[in-house]
């Protein structure tokens, strides 16, 4: 039987992450902090490219923060042509229950997610849900809001986008 999920669980939902996302999160060192059993799942396409330009301790780093899935992926499943492989495989386990939205740097993942109506979350949007859990505090975002900005490739309305997300996220947390 599974426990009962607490609310940091609810507002921060498990996330199907792709390379990107975690390795930013890590070089941040916010990896092993948000990272709580079972909150980053990943699909070994994913963790591969994890490997690949990784020390050994980040390696370890990586492997205590995700679950890693084994996914197969359909060709002919609905996916943009220009989506990569380790991209792909983090639609598909999302699709296949495994999370409950995705987490990415890539646009033309998070515009997929987007036409299809999938919850989903770079690593700048990431800190509103944070913040309503409790797991940052107000001071915590705010600073590391433009850390973040600056270390990703974030276009101007997102930016805008993901502030509003967090101003809205911290005015209701203290209402």
């Amino acid at each position: 039987m599974e426990k009962a999920r607490k609310k940091t669980d609810i507002i921060v939902p498990r996330l199907a992450a792709d390379a990107s996302s975690l390795i930013l999160l890590q070089r941040l060192g916010l990896l092993k902090r948000f990272a709580r059993p079972r909150r980053f799942q990943t699909t070994a396409h994913i963790f591969s490219e994890l490997e690949k330009g990784a020390s050994e301790s980040e390696r370890d780093e990586f492997k205590e923060s995700v679950v890693i899935h084994d996914v197969n992926i359909n060709i002919d499943a609905d996916l943009p042509s220009k989506l990569s492989l380790a991209d792909a495989s983090v639609l598909v386990l999302y699709q296949q229950g495994n999370s409950d939205a995705v987490l990415s740097e890539d646009r033309i993942l998070l515009t997929y997610c987007k036409k299809k109506n999938i919850v989903h979350y770079c690593c700048l949007s990431l800190l509103s849900p944070l913040v309503q859990s409790g797991l940052l505090t107000d001071i915590e975002a705010r600073t590391l809001f433009p850390k973040i900005a600056n270390a990703g490739r974030y276009s101007n309305r997102v930016i805008e986008i993901a502030q509003e997300m967090l101003m809205h996220s911290i005015r209701n947390r203290r209402a």
